[in-house]
């Protein structure tokens, strides 16, 4: 049986630092979060995912309540960020040299999270428990560079060139450069040509590599490998729209492949990438990162989304506005979560056979921006409603 967790200081809005009166937001008790945690307990990977914005703090805290159990109480070892595949690869370097730093791991993490200052204390656990080595972690996004990542826009392409003949390799470290800090202009346009220069390179470079054997042959391979899924989502002569979320999994087998047996992993990422199907009417309807793993791995992949009756959530990155939930209609996903009697719970829990129950109805799970009508259960395993959630602030 799942113990009862510890009440964590972040879900009351607490940082490393002193708490901000306007971050503090309502405990959600160990009681409303039980269901999910047994139900996510004995599972090889757990998808955690989010509101596509990436901005509710509500969400954020209790995410990261819930890493922490299924680490402590359910043994799991393996934390997995949708967050830059090349920086945490860096990350991982460093902490095998003994030269890493929370600095480093927040910036590894980017700052869809490690910029809010509800993540902050989560962070802090995390970074000791990488150090401690309790926990394993990994990044799997192929996008290249990214607000608050240092490795992949700065070093990556220096790192990568190097196995080229010399004059590929001035060229080649260039044009990553000028990708990855995105310093395109006018001389310099990111057009075709400027395009098919960087495919043409990481081509040559993966090639390079596959002749080359060693850890860090295989760390930049994989990186190739990754860089090369990123640009077929970007190919301006035709992109692969799906290309993105399958390159995901790709680098989590990847990364699973080089940890210990039976390492079983939480997954911090979107409800529409976690997604257990195919989301045909949003975005490009192709397999999600969920459903490449689901294919895999069976019933012993749990994805979690999160919702919310009311509040409001904020842009991404925390910098800008704050947008408002409006009150969901009648039958809603999110009404019919908190419609029946009893204690005034700050989350409710709706499992598969509750989503499966409620049938289609309209739903926030995937975006606070739109209700969509689904059968929810076709995609999640189980939905954690929020009576109210807040927008996430970044630190000042």
């Amino acid at each position: 049986m799942v113990r009862r967790f510890l009440t964590w200081l972040c879900v009351l809005g607490f940082t490393s630092g002193s708490a901000l009166a306007s971050d503090l937001l309502p405990a959600v008790s160990d009681d409303a979060l039980a269901p999910a945690v047994r139900e996510m307990c004995a599972k090889k990977i757990v998808f955690l995912g989010e509101d596509a914005n990436h901005a509710g703090a509500q969400t954020i805290a209790i995410k990261a309540r819930l890493v922490e159990t299924l680490v402590t109480q359910c043994g799991f070892k393996g934390i997995v960020f949708e967050s830059q595949f090349y920086d945490m690869l860096d990350f991982q370097h460093s902490l095998e040299a003994g030269t890493a730093t929370q600095s480093q791991l927040a910036s590894a993490i980017g700052a869809l999270w490690s910029r809010y200052a509800v993540f902050q204390s989560f962070e802090t656990w995390l970074f000791q428990q990488v150090v401690e080595k309790r926990v394993l972690i990994a990044g799997v996004d192929p996008q290249v560079g990214g607000i608050g990542a240092r490795y992949s826009p700065q070093q990556l392409p220096t790192d990568l060139a190097a196995v080229l003949g010399r004059s590929d390799e001035e060229r080649c470290r260039e044009a990553m450069t000028r990708h990855g800090s995105w310093t395109y202009d006018d001389a310099h346009p990111f057009d075709n040509a400027a395009f098919d220069t960087l495919q043409e390179c990481v081509r040559e470079i993966n090639a390079s590599l596959a002749l080359h054997a060693g850890p860090d042959s295989s760390r930049l391979a994989a990186m190739a490998s990754s860089y090369l899924a990123y640009l077929s989502s970007i190919d301006p002569h035709g992109a692969d729209a799906g290309a993105r979320d399958k390159a995901m999994y790709q680098n989590l087998a990847w990364q699973l492949s080089r940890w210990p047996r039976g390492t079983r992993v939480v997954v911090w990422t979107a409800s529409v990438h976690a997604s257990r199907a195919p989301i045909e009417t949003t975005g490009h309807g192709s397999a999600t990162f969920g459903t490449y793993a689901r294919q895999a791995s069976g019933e012993q992949v749990y994805t979690l989304g999160f919702s919310a009756l009311g509040g409001a959530y904020g842009s991404t990155g925390g910098r800008g506005a704050s947008h408002d939930l409006p009150a969901p209609p009648p039958g809603s996903l999110e009404a019919s979560a908190f419609a029946s009697a009893g204690k005034v719970d700050e989350a409710r829990f709706l499992s598969a056979r509750a989503l499966s129950q409620l049938g289609s109805v309209p739903g926030r799970a995937f975006s606070y921006g739109a209700f969509q009508t689904r059968t929810w259960s076709d995609y999640l395993d189980g939905i954690l409603v929020l009576r109210y959630e807040k927008a996430a602030a970044a630190s000042p």
